[in-house]
């Protein structure tokens, strides 16, 4: 873990405050964050359109509302996610089955590629910091 340390704008010489399995998640967390992060973008990708293709790969379909409240953000800041995503040609939205007012979205080819890519740069982390 000490070569994580390092990557994270906090000192953590010492490692983790407190042996809680909180505070050592937290810590996990943090840690795999920076680098997650670090490799997505290379690929001009960020943590939430990597989680929203995630969602998608998983639920084709799933409108502005339930990738919102899955990723505990608000509607706006998901559509703001989504429009890039759109702009991009890495998802489609089209009306919703049964309500036209509600925009369902799912990955585009290019999108499952993108995806693809993205979970290269996963495996790789989790390779590297899950190693013996």
């Amino acid at each position: 873990m000490r070569a994580w340390r390092r990557k994270l704008d906090c000192d953590f010489s010492q490692g983790p405050s407190s042996e809680e399995p909180g505070h050592l998640l937290r810590y996990l967390f943090m840690a795999l964050r920076v680098q997650v992060e670090e490799g997505l973008r290379p690929r001009n990708f960020t943590l939430p359109q990597f989680g929203v293709m995630m969602a998608l790969r998983k639920n084709p379909g799933r409108s502005n509302a339930e990738l919102a409240r899955g990723a505990f953000v608000t509607p706006q800041t998901m559509g703001e996610v989504l429009s890039a995503l759109e702009k991009a040609k890495l998802i489609r939205r089209k009306p919703h089955k049964t309500n036209a007012r509600i925009l369902s979205s799912e990955l585009t080819p290019a999108g499952e590629k993108a995806l693809d890519s993205c979970l290269e740069v996963i495996r790789d982390v989790n390779d590297r910091m899950f190693a013996p």
